[in-house]
């Protein structure tokens, strides 16, 4: 096996290369940003910030309880809805034929989270996989260069505002004040994405100064990728098999 690991060494850059990254921002006419790109909602009870920061549009979200009594957030009965589509922050847990459960299974986390006063809590209740968006106007998309740590890389962008965004997407979120049976509060956020940056480059180089609070990240694998894994695989085992017969000689 250690003969075959600078042949696998070697295939990796190839392989890597042939992955595109789109960077999609996030903003809010609603909501401030902080220091590190986050967006922000605070009130006299409660400050409730999103980073959006990651791999996919699912964000953190971390709440303060400003009040002096607890607050209890009911993650079943909030949502992130996307261009019209709920997505539950707490999924309904479902048995074999489908029906729906009433209560949580053993083990499963509690979907309502007490924050006593003067507390807070952070949570990334939903991971939602979005695709590569392909469907981006050619016209809209400019070529720029984005540069990050010092070093300038060729990018192309597309800038949207709320009207003309290809995703408008808000998060809603239920609460109780006092008891958990209390009578629910709601507060409803929206969200647009901004701006799209198609690049080559990876989230460590774009993200390196890790003020991207309000942006996150897909990627595609190129057909070149994908030609290009299959041929590392059968590189790599028939390597492997070589590798293997050389030692069963005695070489």
């Amino acid at each position: 096996m250690p003969k075959s690991l600078p042949l696998i060494l070697l295939l990796f850059p190839f392989l890597f290369a042939c992955n595109r990254y789109q960077y999609s921002s996030v903003s809010s006419s609603q909501l401030d940003r902080n220091e590190i790109n986050e967006l922000v909602f605070e009130n006299d009870s409660l400050k409730v910030v999103y980073n959006f920061m990651g791999s996919d549009l699912g964000p953190e979200i971390f709440i303060e309880n400003k009040l002096e009594e607890p607050v209890f957030i009911d993650w079943r009965e909030s949502a992130l809805v996307i261009n019209g589509h709920t997505n539950s922050y707490a999924p309904i847990q479902v048995d074999l034929y489908g029906n729906a459960l009433q209560g949580l299974l053993p083990g499963m986390p509690s979907t309502i989270d007490l924050i006593p006063p003067r507390a807070n809590v952070n949570k990334t209740p939903l991971v939602i996989s979005q695709h590569y968006v392909t469907d981006i106007p050619k016209s809209m998309l400019h070529k720029t260069r984005y540069t990050a740590a010092g070093i300038s890389r060729p990018v192309k962008t597309a800038i949207f505002t709320e009207g003309n965004s290809p995703m408008r997407f808000s998060s809603y979120i239920s609460y109780m004040v006092g008891r958990s049976n209390n009578a629910p509060l709601h507060m409803e956020h929206s969200f647009y994405i901004s701006s799209v940056m198609n690049a080559r480059a990876a989230p460590p180089a774009i993200m390196v100064n890790g003020n991207h609070g309000n942006q996150f990240y897909t990627s595609k694998l190129t057909a070149g990728g994908t030609v290009g894994a299959v041929l590392a695989v059968g590189a790599i085992t028939a390597g492997v098999l070589i590798t293997d017969k050389i030692k069963a000689s005695g070489y």
